[in-house]
């Protein structure tokens, strides 16, 4: 991910209630201009009035909408951003700057790190976790899967 992905991730843009209104007036603005165009009738009004109360109405029920998605959103960032899921971001946070510190120190970046790293601290593990296997004598069971019938019969398979 890329340093300005990361920084609008952590910072969105929104729409501000003086844009809303800029867009408002501009829209007002607009049609009131093609108004001066059009001779009025009672059917250029039926259809304005039937234009408006249509888009009002949409206008209520896609707010409706956004706001149970907004509501269902939250309520799955309350379950998942717990204060304990921060203070493990704050964790890992501090150990990434520490390692950044020191890879800065000794000259590095800490990408060149890392890629030194991850390899290294692969195989260690995997050498632990394989002379721990062998002295506790773990074997990863066998699955056992047992073989399908030779033939199959029409009211075998569509039942």
């Amino acid at each position: 991910m890329k340093q300005d992905e990361i920084e609008l991730l952590s910072n969105p843009k929104f729409i501000s209630a003086s844009q809303m209104l800029v867009v408002i007036f501009t829209i007002a603005v607009v049609l009131q201009s093609i108004s001066y165009f059009i001779p009025p009738s009672e059917w250029l009004n039926w259809q304005l009035l039937v234009f408006i109360t249509s888009t009002n109405l949409g206008a209520v029920v896609l707010a409706i909408q956004a706001q149970r998605s907004a509501d269902d959103i939250g309520a799955v960032q309350r379950k998942i951003f717990t204060p304990e899921f921060y203070k493990s971001m704050k964790s890992i946070s501090n150990l990434h700057g520490l390692i950044e510190d020191e890879a800065t120190l000794q000259g590095h970046s800490i990408d060149d790190e890392l890629k030194d790293m991850a390899p290294k601290i692969y195989g260690l593990t995997r050498a632990y976790l394989d002379v721990r296997a062998k002295e506790e004598g773990i074997i990863p069971p066998d699955p056992v899967v047992e073989k399908p019938p030779q033939s199959y019969e029409d009211e075998d398979l569509f039942q």
